[in-house]
């Protein structure tokens, strides 16, 4: 970039992280770049799949793939029941696979595996418009499968399962429909620790 500057010292410290869940990305990032970060909603089987291409590039390029970092940003819900969990997810959820209906690429990463089908997510979207209630399109198979909720034993298990998938990381959000938000940390990164 031609005549712009950082306005603070530059670090050669400062990690070089690829947000993407793509395959080209995701390889590309595990030859060039120290970790990758993947986004809220991605099915976990595409989470493991990809932080795996991630390393396994890594690998080949002779870099150590145990320093490749993976970060994936995850919705989060802990209540006392994991139907009270689901359902505070479910809006955003509905949103996001609204916004995904009619993009290919997006369909296919849901229906690969057996998450929803274009059809059903086009049907997600088509009941939004209308203004059905998302709490009503979103069965909570599909939060249990793109999310961190449940109980505390749910989330707890869950967050073992990330782990499993090879994630390092995980951003944790939509902590906001907590009715006690701070509370509800201290018992994530717990949980996250037991």
């Amino acid at each position: 970039i031609d005549g712009d500057a950082l306005n603070f010292p530059a670090d050669s410290t400062v990690p070089m992280l690829v947000g993407t869940i793509g395959t080209r990305l995701s390889e590309a990032a595990g030859r060039l770049a120290d970790g990758l970060i993947i986004s809220n909603h991605a099915p976990l089987p595409l989470v493991g799949r990809t932080a795996d291409r991630g390393r396994a590039a890594a690998a080949l390029v002779g870099r150590d793939p145990s320093e490749f970092r993976v970060f994936a940003y995850v919705p989060f819900s802990l209540r006392e029941s994991s139907s009270e969990a689901h359902r505070a997810l479910k809006p955003s959820i509905a949103r996001t696979l609204a916004r995904a209906a009619g993009n290919d690429a997006l369909e296919a990463m849901y229906a690969v595996d057996g998450i929803l089908s274009a059809d059903e997510i086009g049907n997600i979207a088509a009941k939004m418009a209308d203004g059905t209630d998302p709490v009503d399109l979103i069965p909570d198979s599909v939060v249990q499968r793109l999310c961190v909720s449940g109980d505390a034993e749910e989330v707890a298990a869950r967050i073992r399962q990330y782990e499993a998938a090879g994630v390092d990381e995980l951003v944790l959000f939509e902590l906001s429909t907590a009715d006690d938000p701070v509370t509800t940390m201290r018992q994530a990164v717990a949980l996250a620790g037991s």
